[in-house]
């Protein structure tokens, strides 16, 4: 099987039998780490007993922190490991969650010498006969591999994207050790609870099965991210996707000399989207950046249904002239039809300040249980309204929302489906940038301008279809309220519904 096709589990098991094992370089440097956080661990604990002051939340926090030590400790692919996990609040604690979410892919770059071997072995021709200028020093560098500068024959500047050398060997070894600690915890606790009842027993094994399938789906992710061919195709197709946004760039692939380890393509500069003083400096308007850049990201998400899912302020840049610059496209989103229906419904619920519908679409989104304590599930959304109508983050009463949550949690009334995750990794990142670059930044207003477009785009029917219809108009109605009469025809084609207030620029 094609190392770069498929990822292969029986594959990575493999990798951690015995008998390669224990000659296994990697192996001995992997346990030694892991001694290392036990020890630790164990020490940590004791003093916590001795402790009796410090709150649940401070233990949490603590250990956490080692956790992340731990992860780097490991190398490359555990921190890839960590980034995946800081979507999966659904399994773990807040505390992990956070401070997995401030991971950083940056490791050393390895050497011209293995760039120049690369570029070799897989174009079959020197650096020298491809291009005139090649940039020896790396401007990126990380776990799957590294970005250098470069100039064509033809004088076309591009940047030129190199994976480390026999990485797939590498992560199917990594892999397999993940899936070796996972079996391991299994045996040691139904060692620990040989005398437990069945059902604690069921529930070890079903534990066991749900890790074992995160490993599988880390394992798929991972190797869809290492075939540039794969994400040069994202590239194009988000370009498409986009294509009514001239003030969106999306690089160019040079697909001549692209191939499943190397990616070249057309170098598109800007300015990093969270420097603001920078961008003010160069007379841009931020608060207009952070609408625009909301706006476009909602348009994938609700309707193609294919989204970029890193939009990270390393992935993220504004040109000379003001457009977006989207990089890196080797972790893709996709959403379905009918996902997509419920994900618009909770929009125009959001903006309709309507917490029952609000909740409804979150249980049709599979979000929140159905069987859920739906009025503990209210008292948690109603304060997120306020928050992205604009309010400031610390004028939230945490304490309550705490205790709510909690609550919740306990009764088991949250989860996050996998299809999912990207989604939440992605909103989160956009609404983190979009507070960057304003501070009061509206969600709901935001919003507003997409929802006039899906209207006209999709006419009456779709309302009809997800349900909507009746909100549209109570919309439609607020409006009337504050504006002069709207012409019928113009309610049905949308073309004056959600009017954003604040600009007369639409999405």
């Amino acid at each position: 099987m094609d190392d770069y096709h498929k990822f292969n589990a029986q594959k990575a098991d493999a990798c951690v039998q015995l008998p390669r094992l224990l000659i296994s370089k990697r192996f001995w440097q992997f346990l030694s780490v892991l001694l290392n956080f036990v020890w630790l661990s164990f020490i940590e604990e004791l003093w916590f007993f001795s402790q009796k002051t410090l709150c649940k939340k401070e233990k949490q926090t603590t250990r956490a922190k080692r956790i992340l030590h731990l992860l780097i400790g490991l190398g490359p692919t555990f921190i890839k490991l960590g980034q995946f996990l800081s979507t999966r609040s659904d399994i773990l604690p807040t505390e992990l969650v956070n401070e997995l979410a401030s991971l950083q892919d940056n490791v050393p770059p390895f050497s011209f010498a293995l760039v120049e071997q690369t570029i070799k072995t897989e174009l079959s021709k020197n650096i020298s006969d491809l291009f005139i200028d090649f940039d020896q020093k790396a401007i990126a560098s990380a776990s799957l591999g590294q970005v250098h500068k470069a100039r064509l024959l033809n004088g076309q500047h591009v940047v030129v994207k190199i994976q480390r050398p026999n990485l797939a060997n590498e992560l199917y070894h990594d892999i397999g050790l993940m899936r070796l600690i996972i079996a391991a915890n299994k045996y040691v606790n139904k060692l620990l609870f040989s005398f437990a009842n069945e059902r604690q027993k069921i529930n070890i094994e079903n534990h066991f099965i749900s890790w074992i399938e995160l490993s599988e789906e880390f394992g798929k992710t991972l190797f869809k991210e290492i075939n540039y061919l794969l994400e040069g195709q994202n590239a194009d197709r988000m370009r498409q996707v986009l294509k009514q946004h001239p003030d969106i760039k999306i690089p160019r692939i040079i697909w001549k000399y692209t191939t499943r380890k190397i990616l070249v393509l057309e170098y598109v500069g800007g300015i990093k989207i969270n420097q603001v003083q920078e961008l003010q400096e160069q007379g841009f308007d931020t608060n207009k950046i952070a609408e625009k850049l909301i706006g476009c990201y909602l348009e994938q998400f609700i309707i193609t249904g294919f989204f970029h899912a890193d939009p990270h302020p390393g992935n993220l840049a504004i040109d000379e002239y003001g457009a977006i610059i989207i990089y890196d496209f080797g972790m893709m989103g996709e959403i379905n039809e009918n996902m997509r229906k419920h994900l618009f419904s909770l929009v125009i619920s959001m903006v309709n300040n309507d917490v029952p519908k609000i909740t409804e679409a979150l249980v049709e989104l599979k979000i929140v249980h159905s069987d859920a304590n739906l009025e503990t599930i209210s008292k948690i959304i109603a304060p997120f309204i306020d928050y992205y109508k604009g309010q400031d983050l610390l004028k939230l009463n945490f304490d309550q929302i705490e205790k709510d949550l909690d609550k919740a949690l306990a009764q088991n009334n949250f989860r996050l489906p996998t299809h999912l995750a990207y989604l939440i990794r992605a909103g989160t990142c956009l609404e983190g940038i979009a507070r960057i670059l304003k501070r009061d930044f509206s969600f709901i207003e935001c919003t507003k301008p997409l929802l006039k477009k899906w209207a006209l785009k999709e006419g009456i029917n779709q309302f009809v279809k997800t349900g909507q219809l009746f909100d549209l108009i109570n919309l439609l109605v607020k409006q009337i309220n504050t504006r002069q009469k709207i012409p019928v025809t113009d309610k049905i084609l949308g073309s004056h519904l959600l009017t954003d207030n604040t600009s007369n620029d639409e999405t």
